[in-house]
C-alpha cells in the first residue's frame, strides 16, 4: 500500500480550504463549508477563521500568495519603461500604407498598450491613447530634469513638446 505524503503537511480538508480561499478571493467561510460541506455558515464563519491561523496553512497559504504578488508587481524601472512607452505612442501604428485602420490584433504591443479606448463616431473609429503630455511630465518629474533656472520651465516646455536632450543648456 502506498501513502501519499504532503510536504505541507496538510489533512485533505486543509489543503482544499487553502485552494479554495486562493480561488475564490479569500474568503474563508465559503471555503471552510466547501472543504465541510453540511456545516452551518455559524461555524464556517468561525472555523474558518480559526483556519486561518493554523501554522502550516498560515504558511501554505503565504507561500502562495508571495508567489502570485510577486508575478503581479512591477519595478520602478518598468513602471517609468512603461510611461515612457505611453509618452512615445504613435497613433500611425494604427493605420495601414493607406491611412486604413489596422485589425487591433496588428497592432504594435507598444501602441496597443497605449490605447485607453477604441470608439464607434459617426466619422469612424475613434482611437483614444494615454495622455502623452502627463506621462511626458511624469518621466520629467522622476528624473529630476524640472530643477533649473527659472523652475525648469523652459525644460519642462521642450520635454512636453518631445524636443529635449539631454545637452540642451537652460
Amino acid at each position: 500500500m502506498t501513502t501519499f505524503s504532503d510536504p505541507d503537511n496538510l489533512t485533505t480538508a486543509q489543503r482544499a480550504f487553502c485552494l479554495t480561499y486562493l480561488a475564490n478571493g479569500f474568503n474563508a467561510s465559503a471555503a471552510y463549508k466547501s472543504a465541510h460541506p453540511g456545516v452551518t455558515d455559524g461555524t464556517a464563519r468561525t472555523e474558518g477563521h480559526r483556519t486561518l491561523a493554523i501554522p502550516n496553512i498560515k504558511a501554505f497559504l503565504d507561500k502562495r500568495l508571495a508567489h502570485r504578488w510577486k508575478a503581479l508587481q512591477m519595478d520602478g524601472d518598468e513602471v517609468l519603461g512603461r510611461i515612457a512607452l505611453d509618452a512615445r505612442a504613435d497613433i500611425r501604428l494604427a493605420y495601414d500604407a493607406n491611412g486604413n485602420m489596422l485589425p487591433v490584433s496588428e497592432w504594435p504591443d507598444d501602441l496597443a498598450n497605449s490605447v485607453v479606448a477604441v470608439q464607434q463616431t459617426v466619422q469612424g473609429m475613434k482611437i483614444v491613447l494615454t495622455n502623452k503630455l502627463a506621462a511626458r511630465r511624469i518621466i520629467a518629474e522622476v528624473t529630476k530634469r524640472l530643477k533649473g533656472p527659472g523652475g525648469g520651465t523652459r525644460t519642462l516646455a521642450r520635454i512636453l513638446a518631445g524636443d529635449y536632450e539631454e545637452d540642451a543648456d537652460e
